[in-house]
Parts: structure tokens; C-alpha cells; sequence
């Protein structure tokens, strides 16, 4: 593909990380080079796919915390695990600075103020704009719902600003589409975001990874040690 070919992590090989991987080699406008990384590839998953896709067999939030570095030369993480990869990724990197980490509940008035919530646990919370399934392969269309034909409310990565009047502090990273149903993490965005957490220590956080319809919170706080 050649050395100006963009490098894309897909973190996670289960059905959703499959579903990127095929729908990024085929509609990928842009050459790019791929890593899958995964705890568990079965007997063919390395047989069925195009040459230039790197697998790598380890847990995918510790390998990500190991391997992603300032100036790297990926630029696009797919975030195809069960857990909140930004959020995962950014305390990790805190604990690793000396940081101790609490998972806090995201306040009652948070929740009632995102669209279709769902709480994953106390200090997670799910949310979407849409109250059906949408298509796998949408396109995102700047204007109009896929599923509905009907204007799209606010984007969902905007929401940073209807949430700030309430406490805990809100950071919002994007999710941008990379493929019709696939979205990445810019990796400079990433670095962004962690710099901006760093400065809040001891402050309570509401983190959040959103699309224009589809999103996942965290609340967490953290300390330094002693």
C-alpha cells in the first residue's frame, strides 16, 4: 500500500470488529494499513482477509495503553470492545502516572438529561438518539436520519455543552465515521482529551465517546497516590 498509506487499529475481533475490518477494506476511499488486535482468533480469521492486516493476540485496552504514543504513526482507533475504550485507555494511563482512579455514579440530573439512556452500571450510561436498531451500514448523512428520512436532532458530540451547567465536569471526544456503520478515534484526539483530564485532578468527570446519534459515558475521579 505504500508508505503513504494511513495505519487503523481495530481494538477488539468479535462481531462488531469483524463487521469494520470488512466494511473498512472494502469502502476505505483512502490505502491504509491495518492491526486486529484480540485475546482469541479462531482457525481461520487469518486466512480469510486481504494481505496488509496485522494481527496482534493480546488484551486490547492494556496493548492499546502499551503501544499507542504521541507521534505514532496510526492515526485512527476502532473501538470494537464491550467496555468504553477512551475511557479505559485515558485511567489506565492515569494509574500508570501514580494515579488512583474511583468510579463515581453519574448524578440523576446527567441521566435524565441524555437522549434514550441506558445505565450500564452506576458510573456508566449508554445513550443514542434513536429508540430503534439502526442500520448496520449507515452513512451518517449530515442532515437526515438513515432509518427515519427525518432531521437529525443535535449531534451527540455536541452534547458537551447542554451538560456543563451540571456537575461533574463534561469532556466530549468524537467518534468520526471512517466507513458507513464504523467509527474511529482520531489518535491525536486521544492525546487531547488525556491532556485536558490530566489538568482536573481530584475533580469529578463525566467522560464521553459520541457519533452524531450514539454515545457512551464514564464518571470517574482520580488522585494522586498518598
Amino acid at each position: 500500500m505504500g508508505d503513504s498509506a494511513e495505519s487503523i487499529w481495530v481494538i477488539g475481533y468479535g462481531k462488531f470488529g469483524r463487521q469494520a475490518l470488512e466494511r473498512l477494506l472494502i469502502d476505505r476511499r483512502a490505502p491504509a494499513r491495518f492491526t486486529i488486535v484480540d485475546t482469541v482468533f479462531g482457525s481461520g480469521d487469518r486466512e480469510d482477509v486481504q494481505d496488509g492486516v496485522n494481527y496482534v493476540q493480546a488484551d486490547g485496552v492494556r496493548w492499546l495503553v502499551e503501544h499507542l504514543h504521541q507521534q505514532d504513526e496510526v492515526k485512527w482507533v476502532v473501538p470494537a470492545l464491550p467496555v468504553h475504550l477512551a475511557a479505559q485507555w485515558i485511567q489506565a494511563k492515569l494509574v500508570a502516572n501514580g494515579m488512583t482512579v474511583e468510579a463515581l455514579p453519574i448524578p440523576a440530573e446527567i441521566v435524565r438529561l441524555l437522549p434514550n439512556s441506558y445505565r450500564l452500571s452506576e458510573a456508566e450510561c449508554a445513550v443514542s438518539h434513536a429508540d430503534f436498531i439502526c442500520p448496520p451500514d449507515c452513512e451518517e448523512p449530515e442532515d437526515i436520519c438513515t432509518h427515519t428520512g427525518a432531521p437529525r436532532p443535535q449531534p451527540l458530540y455536541d452534547m458537551q455543552e447542554a451538560l456543563s451547567s451540571v456537575n461533574p465536569k463534561v469532556l466530549i471526544i468524537r467518534s468520526h465515521q471512517l466507513a458507513p456503520g464504523v467509527g474511529g478515534l482520531h489518535s491525536d484526539d486521544l492525546w487531547q482529551l488525556l491532556g485536558r483530564v490530566q489538568e482536573l485532578e481530584g475533580v469529578p468527570l463525566l467522560l464521553g465517546t459520541a457519533c452524531k446519534c450514539h454515545g457512551i459515558v464514564t464518571s470517574f475521579r482520580f488522585e494522586s497516590q498518598g
